[in-house]
Protein backbone atom coordinates (compact mmCIF):
# COMPACT_ATOMS: atom_id res chain seq x y z
CA UNK A 1 0.00 0.00 0.00
CA UNK A 2 1.26 3.22 -0.79
CA UNK A 3 0.58 6.81 0.64
CA UNK A 4 -0.03 10.26 -1.04
CA UNK A 5 -0.70 13.45 -0.43
CA UNK A 6 -4.24 15.30 -1.74
CA UNK A 7 -2.21 17.78 -3.58
CA UNK A 8 -0.59 14.79 -5.67
CA UNK A 9 -4.34 13.06 -5.78
CA UNK A 10 -5.90 16.48 -6.95
CA UNK A 11 -3.05 16.37 -9.84
CA UNK A 12 -4.07 13.20 -11.05
CA UNK A 13 -6.37 10.72 -12.36
CA UNK A 14 -7.61 9.65 -9.15
CA UNK A 15 -8.39 13.50 -8.96
CA UNK A 16 -10.29 13.14 -11.71
CA UNK A 17 -11.94 10.19 -10.82
CA UNK A 18 -12.69 11.88 -7.34
CA UNK A 19 -14.64 15.01 -9.35
CA UNK A 20 -16.51 13.06 -11.53
CA UNK A 21 -18.10 10.85 -8.71
CA UNK A 22 -18.36 13.88 -6.58
CA UNK A 23 -20.71 14.99 -10.02
CA UNK A 24 -22.50 12.28 -9.86
CA UNK A 25 -23.61 12.45 -6.37
CA UNK A 26 -24.32 16.39 -7.22
CA UNK A 27 -26.64 15.80 -10.09
CA UNK A 28 -28.31 12.43 -8.88
CA UNK A 29 -31.75 12.88 -6.58
CA UNK A 30 -30.74 11.86 -2.81
CA UNK A 31 -31.94 8.22 -2.62
CA UNK A 32 -33.65 6.32 0.19
CA UNK A 33 -31.70 3.49 -0.21
CA UNK A 34 -29.51 1.85 2.53
CA UNK A 35 -26.50 1.60 0.03
CA UNK A 36 -25.82 4.26 -2.28
CA UNK A 37 -22.41 4.51 -4.12
CA UNK A 38 -20.71 5.36 -6.89
CA UNK A 39 -17.52 3.50 -8.46
CA UNK A 40 -15.90 5.83 -10.72
CA UNK A 41 -13.49 4.08 -12.69
CA UNK A 42 -10.51 5.38 -15.13
CA UNK A 43 -9.49 2.37 -17.97
CA UNK A 44 -5.80 1.95 -18.87
CA UNK A 45 -6.56 4.36 -21.97
CA UNK A 46 -7.62 7.04 -19.89
CA UNK A 47 -11.73 6.59 -20.01
CA UNK A 48 -13.96 7.01 -17.26
CA UNK A 49 -16.81 4.84 -16.44
CA UNK A 50 -18.99 5.73 -13.42
CA UNK A 51 -20.94 2.87 -12.35
CA UNK A 52 -23.87 3.75 -9.52
CA UNK A 53 -24.86 1.05 -7.03
CA UNK A 54 -28.33 1.95 -4.62
CA UNK A 55 -29.24 -1.50 -2.57
CA UNK A 56 -31.24 -1.56 0.34
CA UNK A 57 -29.42 -5.19 1.51
CA UNK A 58 -25.89 -6.37 1.34
CA UNK A 59 -26.70 -9.20 -1.21
CA UNK A 60 -28.14 -6.58 -3.73
CA UNK A 61 -25.19 -4.33 -2.96
CA UNK A 62 -22.97 -6.58 -3.83
CA UNK A 63 -25.09 -8.41 -6.53
CA UNK A 64 -24.95 -4.85 -8.46
CA UNK A 65 -21.82 -3.96 -8.04
CA UNK A 66 -20.82 -7.56 -9.22
CA UNK A 67 -22.88 -6.58 -12.75
CA UNK A 68 -21.10 -3.72 -12.45
CA UNK A 69 -18.22 -5.28 -13.14
CA UNK A 70 -19.32 -7.48 -15.57
CA UNK A 71 -20.93 -4.85 -17.77
CA UNK A 72 -17.35 -3.58 -17.42
CA UNK A 73 -15.75 -6.05 -18.53
CA UNK A 74 -18.15 -6.63 -21.71
CA UNK A 75 -15.76 -3.59 -23.15
CA UNK A 76 -12.72 -5.81 -23.40
CA UNK A 77 -10.89 -3.20 -21.49
CA UNK A 78 -8.93 -2.64 -18.56
CA UNK A 79 -9.15 -0.77 -15.47
CA UNK A 80 -6.16 1.49 -14.40
CA UNK A 81 -8.01 3.07 -11.04
CA UNK A 82 -10.96 2.94 -9.04
CA UNK A 83 -12.55 5.45 -6.68
CA UNK A 84 -15.76 3.81 -4.62
CA UNK A 85 -17.53 7.00 -2.52
CA UNK A 86 -20.46 6.46 -0.46
CA UNK A 87 -23.28 9.21 -0.37
CA UNK A 88 -21.83 11.02 1.55
CA UNK A 89 -18.41 11.32 0.64
CA UNK A 90 -16.49 8.71 2.15
CA UNK A 91 -14.15 6.59 0.18
CA UNK A 92 -13.96 2.91 0.87
CA UNK A 93 -13.15 -0.40 -0.68
CA UNK A 94 -15.12 -1.06 -3.14
CA UNK A 95 -17.13 -4.74 -3.00
CA UNK A 96 -15.32 -7.49 -3.01
CA UNK A 97 -18.15 -9.11 -5.63
CA UNK A 98 -16.90 -5.96 -8.10
CA UNK A 99 -13.08 -7.10 -7.22
CA UNK A 100 -13.67 -10.42 -8.03
CA UNK A 101 -15.72 -10.09 -10.83
CA UNK A 102 -12.68 -7.28 -12.38
CA UNK A 103 -10.16 -10.14 -11.94
CA UNK A 104 -12.56 -13.19 -13.12
CA UNK A 105 -12.82 -11.36 -16.32
CA UNK A 106 -9.03 -10.34 -16.93
CA UNK A 107 -6.02 -10.93 -14.80
CA UNK A 108 -4.78 -7.46 -16.54
CA UNK A 109 -7.23 -5.48 -13.51
CA UNK A 110 -5.59 -7.34 -11.01
CA UNK A 111 -2.75 -4.24 -10.80
CA UNK A 112 -5.21 -1.46 -10.96
CA UNK A 113 -5.51 0.85 -8.08
CA UNK A 114 -7.91 1.95 -5.79
CA UNK A 115 -7.87 5.10 -3.79
CA UNK A 116 -8.59 5.53 0.10
CA UNK A 117 -8.52 8.30 2.43
CA UNK A 118 -5.66 7.43 4.88
CA UNK A 119 -5.23 10.30 7.28
CA UNK A 120 -6.42 14.49 7.09
CA UNK A 121 -4.65 15.22 3.53
CA UNK A 122 -2.87 12.16 2.78
CA UNK A 123 -4.60 8.80 0.86
CA UNK A 124 -3.48 5.59 0.57
CA UNK A 125 -3.28 3.73 -2.37
CA UNK A 126 -4.41 -0.63 -2.76
CA UNK A 127 -3.87 -2.72 -5.67
CA UNK A 128 -6.81 -5.28 -6.73
CA UNK A 129 -4.53 -7.85 -6.40
CA UNK A 130 -3.65 -6.65 -2.64
CA UNK A 131 -6.59 -6.27 -1.53
CA UNK A 132 -8.19 -9.69 -2.27
CA UNK A 133 -4.89 -11.93 -2.76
Amino acid sequence: MQTRHEETIRSSAFGTLLTAAQSYFASAPRKKAAFHQCLALCTAQGEQVICPIVADTVESLNAQARRAALDFAKSGKAVAKIVCMWENGGLDMPARAFLQALCDAGTENRPAEILLRADGTAYAVKTIADAIG
